[in-house]
């Protein structure tokens, strides 16, 4: 039995990562993978990696893509725990109790400009962990890159798809409501992003 260098081990890394496999959690479980196989073949590493690709490639391929899945799914569950904490339960009641006591300042349109206001910030404070993992560390992790793409992608639709109502139900106070609870969920996404992607870069720097 011979072990791999940590040289082979970085060439591995690099063809699953030239090859399209772009995460670098699952990324490194691939390649933990694949050097425990070649370690129990006698010959030349590359020749067995080479054969090794030829013949499994595709499979390892096909894994990725039920990674990224399952990484989606991952995604929605750490959120979710995100939103079952005692603050996040609250935040809605919270914000409907300062939109209530606005209300003798402002009218219902006002406040619902500023929650739409405070709902993007957050979404845009969601994607800079998310941006500076990939324009400055030039990794991406799973997970993390998920809670984005998955629940903050589907957070999106529902804002952009209920932004021409806004204002029109019962003299905008369902409005605010919906606008309340979509405010807790971005800040359980924002949070989730930067818990997550420290998570990660503490694991992988």
């Amino acid at each position: 039995m011979t072990r791999v260098t940590s040289s082979q081990f970085t060439f591995i890394d690099h063809y699953l990562e030239n090859s399209g496999i772009e995460y670098i959690d699952i990324r490194m479980e691939m390649a933990d993978h694949v050097a425990s196989v070649l370690e129990k073949q006698d010959g030349d590493f590359y020749e067995n990696f080479r054969l090794y690709m030829v013949n499994h490639k595709h499979e390892l391929l096909g894994s990725y893509k039920r990674f990224k899945l399952q990484a989606a799914k991952r995604a929605f569950g750490v959120v979710g725990k995100t939103l079952l904490k005692p603050w996040f339960l609250l935040m809605p009641f919270a914000l409907l109790f300062g939109c209530y006591y606005a209300a003798n300042y402002a009218d219902a349109q006002h406040i619902i400009d500023y929650l739409q206001i405070t709902y993007a910030v957050l979404f845009l404070f969601s994607l800079m962990p998310f941006v500076f993992s990939i324009v400055f560390e030039k990794k991406k992790y799973s997970v993390a890159s998920r809670v984005v793409n998955a629940p903050g992608l589907l957070l999106y639709v529902v804002h952009n798809t209920l932004v021409p109502f806004y204002g029109k139900w019962y003299e905008g106070w369902l409005s605010i409501v919906l606008l309340s609870l979509l405010v807790t969920v971005a800040a359980a996404i924002a949070l989730t992003a930067y818990s997550q992607n420290r998570k990660y870069r503490l694991q992988y720097q």
